[in-house]
């Protein structure tokens, strides 16, 4: 039994060189010819490739095996090839009397193989494959086709007894189709380290997204989140780095003497155990983001493995003459148990995949060498780079990557500029400490249309308030297409951080309209009351009190003055300084208290002809509605804090996500803590409007001119009082009428005497009752007549509900006569006249019941009428009031009522004053 001859196991290295008339041997002749033999086969090997090029596939048909025409190299640069689609029906054994071929021989037994045998009516041998039994456990579903080069040696050993002209050997090379089992593959199928190969033995490694519920308020809480996440991608990461090394050394060792996982393994604990273990959590983010880089850039050098067949020198001795076609009966995958093609490098079209893969290889070290943890107060940055949808390498080079490591990052970063010798271009943080160039080197004054994402940088650990104005200005300065909020990881309302310091809505502009009423009202009010002064002193020089009245004018006067300045400079400052001092409501007070006071300390002599300041501002409920504004401001206030709270705003934006920057179009996320320092940061892939405004300059409106001055300071007049109104009439009726009552009073003393003495003998407790009774009725007609000399009614009464009653009869007797004298006006319109005259009916009627009202209250508590009393001046103005009733039916009414009053009030006083008001 011969060998199968391997060419490649001794490769001959030199030829013999001929000279003319030279006598040639064996040995020089073999050696030029295996010389170029063994190049040939060489150049096959390592300048093209070895394994199915193309073709060679293998089907049954009705008994028949098809394979179709094709081309391969074998390991020992043999050239099988078939020129057409040829047909096998016939199979026989191939056992041992064939030439020994190694890989068929498992501890030196041969395993089982057989030989099919193309169709060929000529010479018929074997056996047809329908007729062909195999042993039991074999059938075609079982078996592997390989295509094998027989090759030995023949010597026929022919040497005569004259010559050997004959004595050389033949080489043979014969191409076979032969059959063996799927479970004998194991020295037939050697393991072929290409890229493709070893990706199927890597790790596919998946990165978890840290997932943010929404009852998280603290940075404990949130930190845990990222650390639970960190370590299930770190053990993915420590399982995968380990089998890269055995499965690729065969293409990295040429970057790689010796296998760096252990090395990067032991960095990555240190990272989880010290750098982030415990409660340690700043930074953590960033951490995440690192091992994000480490898988992202280990899954794109596993993925640059899969198209990469690439065999740089195989081994000779890996299939020297066969290949393995795949199944028979292929099942699912036709690709089972059969050859691909291995190129060479030299010929490889995928070979930049390969030194791509590298490169990641060496871009994975350098981010694992040179991360570090941010430090705190760092200047704030932002670069241009683009969303996570791109590879790693097309974006900016993130600041937690030490710039000027031993493995400089930003060499190891980007293949195609790294290819160019353009690693100064590649964009970063740190951009320049590598003393950057192009867009690079000023990243944010180059166009910036290409860019998806902006990395944010440098904010960590912060003061917020800083952090976010460092951006804006950024973002206002360079026209950036992004914007920038807060977010408060707690639950304290108060230490959020608002931007800006005051929402300004509506609400506030509608505050500041009823600041500047209020504003412009207390202008009024103290115009007003200095008018008001001025009045008083020319025009109560006839009063008794006059003296008094002039200093409390004065001095009401100045008060208020005072008072108005005050209240009017608190109101008249922004919203902000407003809450800030809450004193200009004692002072608004103090001068709503004054002027009532002012204008009733002088109503005996003052008339109200229309509304004035002081009734206005009085009167009107406006002012209130500030308090209920500022609550209203407040609660919504609260509301818009409650979604600055992490928890709520997460609830409220679930698509809040960390990615170290923001998107185009989208809102960067400043999170920080209670004590206002940036600990995080997240994003929103779109403009979160902060809709409200910042708080205007308040406008310095200028007072409408519809109401004239003459309205504002003469809504009164100053008049004589009731009292020296009074005196002056019963001054003059007592000079007309006193000689009359004289001569009447002097007859009823000469009855009372003659009176006096028929009664002498009366008893003296009834004689001295009965006078009594008499003194009092002279005394009451007396005084009806005689004592109208009091103050104004209705004002300063000890009984404050009987001098209401006063005023009010008061009130609607001077309504009676304003609206008669309207209705008397000569050019007025009839329609006009005549609603005039029907209101001053009305009128009566409620004077009516007014002087009805005044009259049952002075009966039903017997109310003194006697003298100068309070009865008799309330008394005096129904007397008044009563004449002011032209109504027939409304005067009889009031007279009636007051007659029978008169029979039931047991107030003697009263009983008196109403019989000479009826008679």
């Amino acid at each position: 039994m011969t060998d199968t001859l391997q060419l490649l196991k001794q490769i001959t290295t030199g030829y013999s060189v001929f000279e003319p008339d030279q006598v040639l041997t064996e040995k020089q002749l073999n050696s030029l010819s295996d010389y170029f033999d063994d190049q040939t086969r060489l150049t096959r090997l390592f300048g093209l490739g070895v394994g199915i090029a193309a073709g060679l596939r293998v089907t049954v048909q009705e008994n028949q095996v098809i394979v179709t025409k094709g081309v391969g190299l074998t390991t020992d640069g043999d050239l099988l090839y078939l020129a057409q689609d040829t047909v096998f029906d016939r199979i026989q054994p191939y056992d041992a009397s064939k030439p020994k071929y190694a890989p068929f021989y498992i501890e030196n037994t041969m395993i089982t193989v057989y030989e099919l045998l193309p169709h060929s009516p000529e010479t018929p041998d074997g056996t047809s494959l329908k007729d062909f039994s195999f042993p039991t456990g074999t059938s075609l579903n079982t078996l592997v086709a390989l295509l094998l080069m027989e090759s030995y040696e023949k010597d026929d050993d022919l040497c005569s007894g004259t010559d050997c002209d004959n004595l050389g050997k033949d080489r043979l090379n014969t191409p076979r189709l032969l059959l063996v089992d799927q479970s004998a593959l194991k020295t037939l199928q050697p393991d072929i380290p290409t890229p493709h190969q070893a990706f199927s033995q890597l790790d596919d490694v998946t990165v978890d997204r840290v997932t943010i519920p929404t009852n998280l308020s603290t940075l404990s809480e949130l930190a845990q989140r990222y650390r639970t996440t960190c370590n299930t991608i770190h053990d993915r990461l420590v399982a995968a780095l380990g089998k890269i090394y055995p499965n690729c050394s065969a293409f990295i060792s040429d970057i790689f003497p010796s296998d760096p996982a252990p090395t990067w393994v032991t960095k990555l604990n240190n990272l989880r155990n010290r750098t982030f273990g415990g409660n340690n959590s700043f930074g953590i983010q960033y951490y995440y983001d690192f091992l994000k880089d480490v898988a992202e850039t280990y899954t794109q050098f596993r993925d640059r493995l899969w198209d990469d067949q690439t065999w740089c020198c195989p081994n000779p001795d890996s299939f020297p003459k066969h290949l393995l076609l795949g199944n028979l009966i292929p099942g699912e995958d036709p690709e089972v148990n059969r050859f691909g093609f291995y190129p060479s490098p030299i010929t490889s079209s995928t070979i930049d995949h390969l030194n791509q893969a590298k490169f990641l290889l060496q871009t994975l070290n350098a981010l694992i060498e040179n991360f570090q943890v941010p430090a705190a107060g760092t200047a704030i940055r932002i670069t241009p780079s683009l969303f996570e949808d791109q590879p790693l390498a097309d974006r900016a080079i993130p600041y937690y990557y030490a710039p000027n490591g031993r493995f400089p990052i930003h060499s190891a970063w980007n293949y195609q500029l790294h290819q160019r010798r353009r690693d100064e271009y590649n964009y970063s943080y740190h951009a320049s400490s590598y003393r950057a160039k192009g867009g690079a080197a000023s990243p944010l004054t180059t166009q910036l249309g290409r860019f998806s994402f902006f990395r944010i940088e440098g904010h960590l650990g912060q003061p917020v308030t800083a952090a976010i104005a460092a951006i804006e200005q950024e973002i206002a300065a360079r026209n950036l297409p992004f914007t920038v909020r807060t977010v408060l990881l707690g639950s304290e309302r108060s230490r959020v951080v608002k931007k800006p310091g005051i929402r300004y809505t509506d609400l506030h502009r509608f505050h500041y309209v009823l600041r500047r009423d209020a504003f412009h009202q207390l202008d009024e009010v103290g115009k007003f009351s200095d008018r008001l002064k001025k009045m008083v002193d020319a025009n109560v020089g006839q009063e008794s009190n006059a003296s008094t009245l002039r200093q409390a004018a004065e001095q009401s006067n100045n008060v208020l003055l005072g008072k108005v300045t005050t209240s009017r400079t608190k109101l008249n400052r922004s919203y902000s300084s407003y809450v800030a001092d809450a004193s200009w409501k004692t002072d608004l007070s103090d001068t709503l208290r004054t002027a009532g006071e002012y204008k009733f300390n002088l109503s005996d002599v003052v008339k109200t002809e229309f509304t004035t300041p002081f009734d206005s501002i009085l009167s009107q409920t406006h002012l209130q509605w500030l308090d209920w504004l500022d609550d209203l401001i407040k609660r919504k206030d609260e509301k818009a804090d409650d979604k600055l709270l992490f928890k709520n705003f997460v609830a409220d934006h679930t698509a809040i996500e960390h990615f170290g920057g923001v998107v185009r179009g989208g809102t960067f996320i400043l999170v920080h803590d209670s004590s206002q320092t940036v600990v995080a940061d997240f994003m929103l892939p779109y403009y979160w409007e902060d809709v409200v405004e910042e708080e205007a300059e308040d406008l310095t409106w200028t007072k409408p001119t519809i109401r004239p001055d003459w309205i504002i300071e003469n809504g009164v007049k100053v008049i004589p009082s009731l009292s020296t109104v009074f005196t002056d009439k019963i001054t003059g009726f007592k000079r007309e009428f006193e000689p009359i009552w004289e001569e009447k009073l002097n007859l009823q003393k000469n009855y009372f005497d003659v009176f006096k003495q028929s009664v002498t003998l009366m008893s003296d407790v009834v004689q001295k009752d009965y006078l009594k009774i008499f003194q009092d009725s002279v005394t009451l007609t007396s005084n009806v007549i005689t004592k109208r000399t009091m103050d104004k009614v209705g004002v300063n009464f000890a009984d404050p509900l009987l001098g209401v009653k006063v005023s009010e009869t008061e009130l609607n007797r001077q309504k009676v006569d304003i609206l008669r004298q309207k209705a008397q006006q000569p050019d007025l319109p009839a329609d006009q006249r005549k609603l005039f005259e029907q209101q001053a009916k009305d009128a009566e009627v409620l004077l009516a019941r007014s002087i009805q009202d005044t009259t049952n209250y002075i009966s039903t508590t017997g109310v003194d009428v006697s003298g100068n009393s309070e009865g008799l001046q309330a008394m005096l103005t129904v007397s008044d009031s009563m004449k002011s009733i032209t109504q027939a039916d409304t005067l009889k009414g009031v007279q009636d009522n007051l007659v029978g009053l008169q029979k039931q009030t047991k107030n003697t006083g009263l009983k008196v004053t109403l019989g000479n008001l009826l008679r």
